[in-house]
């Protein structure tokens, strides 16, 4: 049987280590990387909206709605720190 590497967080109360396979963290920090190339996109895009909506009175301010969807994507970013994830698996 073959084995998985793996990356040892924080022993439980038991004293076993638990463990996060590298692959599963390899595949996640390639996620966030996604991610965040989306976070980067829609905070230039904000950037350009607030100056186009300034120029614009007459029109939603789609600014914020762009925010609104930028929100919830930083939060799943920092929840998917591979370091996040360690230490919520080390504590139960």
């Amino acid at each position: 049987m073959k084995r998985i590497r793996s990356r040892i967080s924080e022993r439980k109360s038991d004293g076993r280590a638990k463990r996060i396979p590298i692959q599963l963290i390899d595949l996640i920090e390639q996620e966030r990387c996604n991610l965040g190339k989306v976070e980067t996109a829609l905070e230039v895009l904000i950037i350009a909206l607030v100056h186009q909506d300034a120029e614009s009175g007459d029109r939603p301010y789609y600014a914020n709605l762009v925010e609104l969807a930028l929100e919830p994507l930083k939060r799943s970013l920092e929840r998917l720190d591979t370091v996040r994830l360690d230490r919520a698996m080390a504590t139960g």
